[in-house]
């Protein structure tokens, strides 16, 4: 299947840049390179459901905060994403098995739109994530291709990690419970 949205397919590998064992340090190293100076990345989900991911991203994100909005059904989706609106993040991850807001679930699709419209970014490990609307997306699933989406506006470049990825640090993890 073709993604009709992609500018560049790279493989990290056959630049030398190593594919680290977790989930999300492609990602995380893609990103870095790109906005070297984050400090806050987002993520909602059901946190029961995604505790193990959230702690795989927290161990690799190399920012000061993870903010995890909680939420259990697809109609807390809009809180969050008005919340996400006020505190501004410096992007959002997708994570790829979230039973609400994960790749390819609707709670996704409108996590993204409403990043989009205030230029957060938004970033995952799976192909879908791109249909829906995500910056760029990289990972197992990619097979470690870096895939960008061209149908945002303005500088839709990714920059490649360098050849050394700084040691991550542990972020903090402030979880958000929706009423």
């Amino acid at each position: 299947m073709r993604l009709p949205n992609i500018i560049l397919k790279s493989s990290l590998v056959s630049l030398g840049v190593p594919l680290l064992a977790g989930q999300f340090d492609p990602m995380v190293a893609v990103y870095k390179a790109n906005r070297p100076a984050a400090k806050c990345l987002a993520v909602v989900c059901d946190y029961a459901n995604s505790r193990d991911a959230v702690n795989d991203l927290a161990r690799v994100a190399d920012v000061d905060r993870i903010l995890v909005l909680d939420v259990r059904n697809f109609d807390q989706v809009g809180q969050a994403a008005s919340y996400l609106d006020r505190v501004k993040p410096d992007a959002v991850v997708l994570l790829p098995h979230d039973r609400i807001a994960g790749d390819g679930m609707i709670g996704a699709s409108r996590i993204i739109h409403r990043m989009a419209i205030n230029s957060i970014p938004t970033m995952a490990t799976t192909p879908i994530a791109l249909k829906q609307g995500a910056w760029f997306v990289i990972g197992d699933a990619t097979r470690g291709e870096l895939l960008v989406n061209t149908a945002l506006k303005g500088d839709v470049r990714v920059l490649l990690p360098g050849e050394k990825l700084a040691a991550a640090t542990h972020a903090s993890v402030d979880i958000v419970a929706l009423p």
